[in-house]
């Protein structure tokens, strides 16, 4: 072939393949949807007649590891360049790849749970196991998810043993490429903490972040398992599985046969189990429960597992989960419009936000069901499995109140000042001694005085009145008593729980009181439930441990028999008494006795947690307590969020909204310092004021100078006046003189 002739079809091809090029750009801008959309992905493979769907099993999004609950997008996920996966069958986006499973593996498993135990989750497993946080939070991972606490809730109604048989079909591993983005939303929420955090705002910046955990998660997933899977549930009756001499192979190996047999995975199982034990099973199974995860609905009588598992692809679900704490996201590639100062102090900001959410709904406590003191509301064992039970006497509470500061005298503490209603005074009952348990610094409502002062001369036919506006300081301090030597039997108040509005009592399961308990407000949203009617109450009531704060310990955590310094420790077979001659409540152990398990009361104002210890047996409770959500600080002024003061490199002070200012660009202005916002803002703004009123008179002093000005003006034209006038009176009275006779001269001729 010559020359020319390949250079033609070269060319011929060229032109081709152009042509072809222009007219799927033509079809593709003559699309509907945008450039990062899946369904312009889907419209031009429905174009070019390719039946494809969109793999929804995909990483990026945010993971509540607590409630293992998906949450808000994290990161971006974009379909510009219509990626599929490698055996071409799902759309995925461009951030992402598949690892296709082709082996085909049924992964079968089972699992003994005790009461109390923390369940494996079937869809969440390893982000559980391994969430990157301290190991003593790790722990409660998973532990309010709706498939844990149903699973408590039926070992605590039966008083059963759980033994989980399940299989799992896997079919893609999708994980995030390297070079991800952060999603416009969750991008948006950092930039405005490490704004806050860039205006000295801390405490603006931590109740954003604890918002953004609320919204977002704990977790980022990084890696999901797509698949689906058949789950079997038996509740097998605790007293007998304990007191049985078949051993737990034998009733997990029992299980698994009626798991195959239920769904005809096959025979080998169920013919190998005799029938004595077959029915010794059936007669302590209390309940079974099955679940398909994904896949095709399951029917045991015209399905077999070959046949379920070739229709898994029509409905792929996450059966597996891993991923990384959110704070791992912030830094220099996610967010370079940030400084290096300023990613360490968002990062930790949002480190402490997800690890207040998960302190906060730590209970401790004993999780051995068979222990006597067997807590059905603890996700941490405390190891107070073995402890003696014991009730501490509780000698009510009280809260003292003072005001500093230059105030209005009508000001008063009417509503915080709290008495003891055991003595009805702010102290405590005999052989009781007040603990400081919380003490918080307010700002009361703003105060007006008028000051008289002595006028300048410019003012002097005006009033010199002046109107001055403080903000007083209030100092809240709570106290509870605690006994210090032996009292009477049936001495001091039953405790019947705490709780807050809209919150469980975790003594009744509702937002009240137990019947015939009084209701009486400590600090400023909790109610505490009390009585002193022992022979009517006690059954309604829980032991109780004591209080104690991040600031202040619990003197009934004390441990032993023993005199250390001036503090004495005497345990008695009837309780334990504490006596203590000086020893301050910063020193005390900052933990429940053993036996007991701590209980969130609050968050107060400075962002202190108030827990409270009691021993929460099954007949005193019979539901679990909710989940505390996020934010737990309290919410910032609304008037610190607007207006900022800002200070430009001419020293020019002026006042902006920051936050919706979008004008401030690199290099960024220096903000003031402030102190809690309002107070440093208040000051520099009365200074400023100050500044401006020393230099613009106001209208008395330019009055009072215009009128001296035209009384001088008026004095000294009369004193020209006079003098010029006296002055020509004088000079008229010299011209005036008497004229000499003539003298005529006479010649002689």
């Amino acid at each position: 072939m010559k020359i020319s002739q390949i250079s033609l079809l070269l060319g011929y091809f060229v032109v081709t393949s152009q042509v072809e090029q222009l007219g799927y750009k033509q079809k593709r801008s003559n699309s509907n949807w945008p450039d990062n959309d899946p369904r312009r992905c889907l419209e031009q493979l429905e174009i070019a007649k390719q039946e494809m769907k969109r793999l929804e099993v995909l990483p990026g999004v945010g993971w509540d590891n607590l409630r293992n609950e998906v949450m808000g997008l994290v990161i971006s996920l974009n379909y510009s360049q219509c990626q599929v996966t490698d055996d071409g069958h799902l759309l995925i986006p461009d951030n992402v790849y598949t690892v296709p499973i082709k082996t085909g593996k049924i992964q079968h498993e089972e699992h003994w749970i005790e009461r109390g135990q923390n369940v494996s989750s079937v869809t969440a497993n390893t982000i559980n196991l391994e969430a990157g946080l301290p190991s003593y939070l790790n722990s409660i991972s998973g532990s309010f998810s709706r498939e844990h606490r149903d699973i408590k809730i039926k070992q605590m109604m039966d008083r059963a043993v759980t033994v989980r048989s399940q299989v799992k079909y896997s079919r893609y591993i999708t994980k995030l490429q390297p070079d991800y983005v952060l999603s416009e939303q969750f991008k948006s929420r950092l930039l405005s903490i490490a704004r806050r955090l860039d205006l000295n705002q801390t405490e603006t910046a931590r109740y954003e972040g604890e918002r953004l955990v609320r919204d977002f998660g704990t977790h980022v997933s990084t890696s999901v398992t797509a698949g689906a899977g058949l789950v079997k549930d038996d509740y097998l009756k605790s007293e007998f599985v304990l007191n049985s001499v078949q051993s737990r192979a034998k009733i997990i190996a029992t299980a698994k046969a009626h798991f195959f047999n239920f769904f005809n995975l096959g025979a080998s199982y169920s013919n190998s189990i005799d029938d004595e034990t077959d029915k010794t099973y059936q007669k302590i199974l209390v309940r079974s429960l099955t679940t398909t995860i994904g896949g095709p609905t399951y029917s045991p009588e015209n399905m077999t597992l070959d046949a379920w598992t070739k229709e898994v692809d029509s409905n792929l679900v996450a059966i597996d989960r891993a991923g990384d704490p959110l704070y791992t996201l912030v830094n220099l590639k996610n967010l370079p419009e940030l400084a290096s100062t300023d990613i360490s102090q968002l990062k930790e900001i949002l480190r402490q936000s997800i690890e207040l959410y998960y302190s906060t709904n730590t209970i401790k406590g004993c999780t051995r069901g068979a222990s006597p003191n067997f807590n059905i509301a603890a996700n941490f064992d405390d190891g107070s499995c073995s402890a003696r039970l014991t009730n501490l006497t509780f000698g009510g509470f009280y809260q003292a109140c003072s005001v500093y500061g230059q105030y209005d005298t009508h000001y008063s503490c009417q509503g915080l000042a709290l008495n003891n209603p055991k003595t009805g005074k702010r102290d405590c009952p005999q052989s009781y001694q007040a603990i400081l348990l919380e003490k918080t610094v307010r700002r009361g409502e703003m105060e007006s005085r008028v000051e008289k002062k002595s006028c300048p001369w410019y003012k002097y036919f005006l009033t010199c009145d002046e109107t001055i506006q403080e903000v007083p300081n209030i100092e809240i301090s709570t106290y509870w008593c605690v006994v210090t030597e032996r009292v009477p039997q049936n001495s001091g108040y039953l405790f019947g729980g705490m709780y807050q509005e809209g919150q469980e009592n975790l003594v009744t399961g509702t937002s009240s009181c137990p019947s015939t308990f009084s209701e009486r407000k400590i600090f400023s949203d909790t109610i505490i439930c009390i009585s002193d009617d022992f022979e009517q109450n006690t059954f309604s009531s829980v032991p109780f441990g004591g209080f104690f704060t991040c600031k202040n310990g619990n003197p009934l955590a004390m441990e032993g028999d023993n005199t250390e310094g001036d503090t004495v420790y005497v345990r008695s077979d009837s309780g334990r008494y504490y006596v203590s001659k000086r020893y301050t409540s910063e020193s005390y152990p900052k933990s429940c006795p053993r036996g007991y398990s701590q209980h969130l009361a609050t968050i107060d104002e400075e962002g202190c947690s108030i827990y409270y210890c009691i021993q929460a047996t099954e007949g005193s409770n019979p539901t679990l307590p909710s989940i505390k959500l996020p934010p737990f600080s309290p919410e910032p002024d609304s008037a610190d969020e607007e207006l900022y003061i800002l200070q430009d490199d001419k020293n020019d002070v002026k006042i902006v909204n920051t936050l919706q200012d979008d004008t401030v660009d690199e290099p960024r202005p220096h903000y003031l310092p402030m102190d809690d916002q309002r107070k440093d803002s208040k000051n520099l703004l009365l200074s400023s004021s100050s500044a401006n009123e020393k230099e613009a008179l106001p209208v008395g002093a330019i009055v009072g100078i215009c009128i001296v000005f035209i009384v001088c003006a008026a004095a000294f034209i009369c004193a020209v006046y006079y003098i010029v006038k006296r002055r020509r009176s004088r000079d008229f009275a010299f011209k005036i003189l008497p004229k000499e006779p003539d003298t005529f001269s006479i010649s002689k001729y």
